[in-house]
């Protein structure tokens, strides 16, 4: 079960670094890395703001999740190996969706930059 654990903090290393590039607002319009719809791709104004979030609520989500995978090795609590990784998914899953619904969703709504 240790072993578990240590590959899923393993990739919420790797989910805050993929996340950072967003949340600081380097990655340009591009075809293949960021939160790629037909509003993202066709504004940089949207581009920015809705990556930037995603990147924000990546690090946020794996970071969570990697202070909960600390304390199952410190032994603080006890859950299954599934449990943990459907929590990484959870809120990976989660991050990706409200990041979508800020940048229009499929209907393009005016989300963006709303407070």
């Amino acid at each position: 079960m240790r072993e578990v654990i240590i590959v899923l903090l393993i990739v919420d290393v790797l989910i805050i670094l993929l996340g950072l590039p967003l949340a600081f607002g380097w990655v340009k319009r591009n075809s293949h890395y960021g939160l790629r719809t037909k509003r993202t791709l066709a504004d940089p104004t949207i581009w920015d703001q809705a990556n930037r979030f995603a990147g924000r609520a990546l690090i946020l989500a794996a970071g969570l999740h990697s202070v909960f995978c600390i304390l199952q090795l410190s032994s603080v609590i006890q859950l299954s190996p599934s449990l943990t990784a459907a929590a990484l998914t959870a809120g990976v899953g989660a991050a990706g969706a409200l990041a979508f619904h800020r940048a229009g969703g499929a209907t393009g709504g005016e989300t963006v930059g709303r407070h």
